[in-house]
């Protein structure tokens, strides 16, 4: 399972929610987009977030 969160959040709960999800839940990983807030695949991240879905389900396996 891949936890994608924005490194700009301006959401006091996103990392220490998405932190206790990684601690939980077997095999996960979590990837910040520093650059983005919350919501930054919706207004500007669809390419590095595409990216990073790409890569993750490419090596889904390993």
């Amino acid at each position: 399972m891949l936890l994608m969160t924005g490194g700009r959040s301006d959401l006091a709960h996103v990392g220490p929610s998405t932190a206790r999800l990684a601690e939980v839940l077997p095999s996960s990983r979590v990837l910040t987009f520093p650059k983005l807030n919350h919501f930054g695949p919706h207004h500007r991240g669809e390419t590095e977030v595409a990216a990073a879905l790409t890569t993750f389900l490419l090596d889904i396996d390993n």
